[in-house]
């Protein structure tokens, strides 16, 4: 019954907010606007919404013995697999590596800190294959200046002297 309330609310807040963008000012037609990354969202929630009030819709129609054998088989999953315990260390270690990423990003730039950032994020987390830390990095930062720099138009921190210009030689 929660999935079906908040489905509804989800369904129902989209909605509105969408026509509400209907009155942002568009740009030009040959950039994005401002109209146009709510609207993406905006329309990826209703979906998920959508897709929640039919899976909510399905399973009330269910009898109750399919929710007994379901529970009972991942109940045999959760015994399957062994429960890690959580290192309550990681979330600290990596609240400072981003307080610290955050500040050096106005000295030294958004290229040459992502990619050390995201390695180490992925090396906290528990990544051990050096060429899958590297390629996360590498990918990573490459992604992000492709959607903010190049698609949005959101200017990235450059930094200051000779990484100013790396930033300028790459993007």
């Amino acid at each position: 019954m929660g999935n079906l309330v908040l489905s509804i609310a989800t369904i129902i807040f989209s909605v509105f907010f969408f026509i509400y963008t209907l009155q942002i000012p568009a740009s030009s037609s040959t950039s994005i606007g401002p109209e146009f990354w709510p609207r993406i969202v905006l329309i990826a929630l209703a979906i998920m919404g959508i897709v929640l009030l039919i899976k909510s819709l399905r399973q009330m129609k269910r009898p109750s013995v399919v929710a007994a054998e379901s529970i009972s088989e991942a109940e045999k999953v959760e015994e399957e697999f062994e429960v890690e315990e959580v290192h309550k260390s990681r979330y600290l270690i990596i609240i400072v590596a981003l307080f610290l990423y955050i500040l050096s990003l106005s000295f030294i730039g958004f290229v040459p800190t992502t990619p050390f950032m995201l390695i180490g994020i992925a090396l906290i987390i528990g990544m051990r294959k050096w060429y899958s830390m590297a390629l996360t990095g590498v990918l990573g930062t490459a992604c992000f200046i492709y959607l903010f720099a190049n698609t949005l138009n959101i200017p990235l921190p450059r930094g200051v002297g000779i990484f100013r210009e790396l930033s300028y030689f790459l993007y």
